[in-house]
């Protein structure tokens, strides 16, 4: 739900559409971190960040950064809770800020890592609006070799 109109936005989206189809060769480099505190058993808090080069990595497009805390219920369920800044570096790019709620879902299905999420998020820009999402995701970790490192998908 977006609360609020303003033609201002409506003719940065138009440039920033018209520039992407300009800029349709390359690709899009970023990169993210998640670091990862146990508190105890239960309760652990996580930051993680990601960055957003554009297409000839000469600037940063975006920095996101989400500091939160999780609660285990059980082995196959938590609950998430925390907030999220999202900077946008292009011109005329509206900022964005807000809590955001989690279940979480972890399992495996034959020695593989398989992971469901289920966010609810609250966003506030810098021009009033607010934005309520509900998002949802699926995700499966294939350890690589006998490293800490996985790929997920």
């Amino acid at each position: 739900m977006t609360l609020g109109h303003s033609s201002r936005s409506e003719s940065i989206r138009r440039r920033t559409r018209h520039s992407l189809r300009k800029n349709h060769l390359g690709l899009l480099v970023h990169g993210a971190a998640a670091l990862e505190y146990r508190i105890d058993r239960k309760w652990s808090f996580h930051l993680d960040a990601q960055l957003r080069f554009d297409r000839n990595m000469s600037r940063l497009r975006t920095l996101q950064v989400r500091p939160g805390f999780e609660c285990v219920l059980s082995p196959n369920w938590a609950l998430a809770a925390g907030y999220v800044q999202f900077t946008r570096y292009l011109p005329g790019a509206r900022q964005s800020r807000g809590p955001f709620q989690d279940i979480l879902y972890r399992s495996r299905i034959d020695g593989l890592p398989i992971a469901g999420r289920l966010r609810w998020e609250e966003l506030f820009f810098d021009d009033n609006r607010l934005l309520v999402r509900t998002r949802a995701l699926a995700d499966v970790r294939i350890p690589l070799w006998r490293s800490t490192w996985e790929l997920a998908l």
